[in-house]
């Protein structure tokens, strides 16, 4: 499950370029991500 929401969730698009970054700016992405899957993921198991 955990492979399949990352995958999909629009938030990891922001670490698609992550090689590009300062590793300020990419932890603050990454804590962005996390964030936002986290919050997927309390939605589905609602829906569960």
């Amino acid at each position: 499950a955990k492979r399949l929401i990352t995958k999909v969730h629009p938030a990891v698009k922001d670490l698609e370029n992550a090689q590009n970054l300062s590793a300020a700016e990419l932890n603050k992405r990454k804590a962005k991500v996390r964030k936002e899957i986290s919050k997927a993921v309390d939605v589905v198991k609602v829906e569960l």
